[in-house]
């Protein structure tokens, strides 16, 4: 009879259950590994470097020292002025003419044109001796300036248009003096000379000169409310009479008047602010306005004046009266009545961290941070607090013992302490 040996089938599947004991064994670690890889009892963010100005908005109204120029005689005549908005004048000074006509004023705005030809044709003839050789140079001048004028025609720019006719003329003579071209422009010259004198006269008949009558910053706007209001009256309005200067302001009754004279150097803004907010405001400290519809920006101005309450129980909704005083002089800081404006506090930047992630040890503020290998707890000095976040002072560049850019920060975990291995 055949020999049969027994036990043979137990061993293969005892050998067999162990294997996938064994597998089981290997995936469990690896999975055990996985997870500790992938999961972790804390979590985190990246400590970066942000900036942020503290800025308030509100409705303000300018006011000035200034004065209104007369209205206009005759109602039918036109204005020509003779000085920029903006520029310093003395009681003298010729602010602009009153023509009769819309002829004359014409004639008088050929008659200066006529001048500045004169002008650019007297300085080309005055350097017509001097050798110009430089031809690639001259094009290149040249071909600019006409790619210049055909955007500025497109633009529908006049003034800018007649500027750059004014330089490509004198860039077509030195060109021509460059190839050797000799250039008579004395024949020119005398011919407008003439015409400008016959347009100017012409001009002159029976206009009205319109002088300054005091020193000061002259200003084409005029609404009318220049002797309504002043800085030392300004300082002493209720909340409820601002807010209405401010709405009278918004909508102003306009007039004939030729301008005005600014005749102080310092301008006033005034606001309404809730206390909550005119509480940041500290008198003889700068700040910073923005107003773009007058395009003002960043102008330092200074606390004049913040009217807050007595009352130690005065609600955070209070209106309040903040003044402001700036000494900028600009064609907007002349003409702005009353509109939006932007009040920036000084600028923080500094690294942005999550409140959650501040904690304090031993006295000390700081953060906890993961390093790779442990848990690490770094000191910061804050030196904003915004919506949720702090901003921590920027680490010094040889200071490596508080919180640097990029580190890992621990914003919600428990059982921290320094050192802690992970």
């Amino acid at each position: 009879m055949p020999r049969t040996e027994k036990g043979g089938g137990g061993t293969a599947i005892a050998g067999r259950l162990a294997a996938l004991g064994l597998a089981v064994l290997l995936i469990g670690y690896a999975g055990y590994q996985l997870f500790r890889y992938l999961y972790s009892p804390y979590k985190t963010e990246r400590a970066y470097e942000y900036t942020v100005s503290d800025s308030v908005e509100a409705e303000g109204i300018f006011v000035r020292t200034e004065e209104a120029l007369p209205a206009l005689v005759q109602e039918d005549g036109v204005l020509g002025y003779t000085v920029r908005d903006g520029e310093k004048v003395i009681d003298t000074t010729a602010i602009a003419n009153q023509y009769p006509s819309a002829s004359q004023a014409q004639d008088l705005v050929e008659a200066e044109a006529l001048q500045e030809e004169i002008a650019l044709l007297e300085r080309v003839q005055a350097a017509s001796d001097v050798a110009y050789t430089n031809t690639e140079t001259l094009n290149s001048q040249l071909n600019a300036s006409v790619g210049q004028l055909v955007d500025v025609i497109h633009s529908g720019d006049a003034t800018q248009a007649a500027d750059l006719r004014g330089t490509l003329l004198e860039q077509i003579c030195r060109r021509q003096l460059s190839v050797g071209e000799e250039l008579d422009l004395a024949p020119r010259i005398e011919y407008l000379s003439q015409e400008q004198e016959q347009l100017a006269a012409s001009a002159s008949e029976g206009s009205r000169e319109i002088t300054a009558g005091t020193d000061g910053y002259f200003c084409r706007t005029s609404d009318g409310l220049e002797s309504y209001y002043n800085p030392d009256n300004l300082r002493e309005m209720t909340p409820a009479q601002l807010e209405k200067a401010i709405q009278t302001g918004e909508t102003p009754p306009g007039g004939s008047n030729v301008g005005k004279i600014v005749t102080g150097h310092s301008w006033y803004v005034g606001m309404v602010l809730p206390r909550e907010q005119a509480e940041k405001f500290r008198v003889g400290t700068t700040v910073y306005l923005d107003m773009p519809s007058h395009n003002l920006r960043e102008l330092p101005v200074t606390v004049d004046t913040v009217n807050l309450s007595e009352e130690e129980t005065a609600p955070d909704d209070e209106p309040t009266v903040v003044v402001l005083e700036g000494n900028y002089i600009s064609e907007g800081t002349l003409s702005a009545r009353s509109g939006q404006i932007v009040i920036n506090f000084t600028q923080y930047t500094g690294l942005r961290v999550s409140d959650s992630a501040l904690r304090t040890v031993d006295g000390q503020q700081g953060v906890y941070i993961i390093t790779g290998y442990n848990i690490q707890f770094r000191p910061v000095n804050v030196i904003y607090s915004g919506d949720g976040f702090k901003l921590c002072a920027l680490p010094a560049v040889d200071d490596n013992r508080t919180l640097q850019l990029f580190d890992e920060v621990i914003v919600e975990g428990i059982d921290l302490y320094d050192g802690k291995p992970i």
